[in-house]
């Protein structure tokens, strides 16, 4: 995104499922000490938001203000070029791999929900309300941390 592109898998309408980083590791204290035996021997699941890759490079431009160049990419063709690259030795054509898995959402199952089998545990939880926008305001204000310059609109 430095440059002002964006790679997008498909036609990146795919929903998927997110989790805060913060709310991940409540959860994981609040499944060991509040509901031990509700989460014990089994899959917690959580979700604080859905996204799609156009939704989250919308709101990354709403809030810097910068227009994207978007470039589609096949995610079948991706897919295959990164397991033959793994195969090659390239450890990181897996982290490709799972990022791929992610964005594409219901395609390759990261959409969590009662629909699909999920009991999403964030409320019983205790889990702060998270959505998008406070995901994305959060990153930049990391990136500007980190002394990276980003431009944050105030829109």
């Amino acid at each position: 995104m430095q440059q002002g592109t964006v790679e997008q898998v498909d036609d990146g309408d795919a929903c998927f499922s997110c989790s805060s980083e913060k709310n991940t590791a409540q959860a994981i204290v609040a499944a060991l000490v509040k509901l031990p035996e509700q989460t014990k021997n089994r899959i917690v699941y959580l979700q604080d938001f859905t996204s799609t890759q156009q939704e989250l490079v919308a709101e990354i431009s709403r809030q810097t203000g910068k227009k994207f160049t978007v470039t589609v990419v096949n995610g079948q063709e991706l897919v295959k070029r990164k397991q033959a690259e793994g195969s090659a030795g390239d450890e990181f054509a897996n982290y490709a791999l799972v990022s791929l898995a992610i964005v594409s959402g219901s395609r390759y199952g990261t959409l969590f929900g009662e629909e699909y089998g999920c009991e999403i545990m964030t409320e019983k939880l205790g889990l702060r309300k998270v959505t998008l926008a406070d995901e994305v305001a959060d990153a930049l204000r990391r990136l500007q941390s980190n002394g990276r310059q980003v431009v944050i609109s105030n829109s």
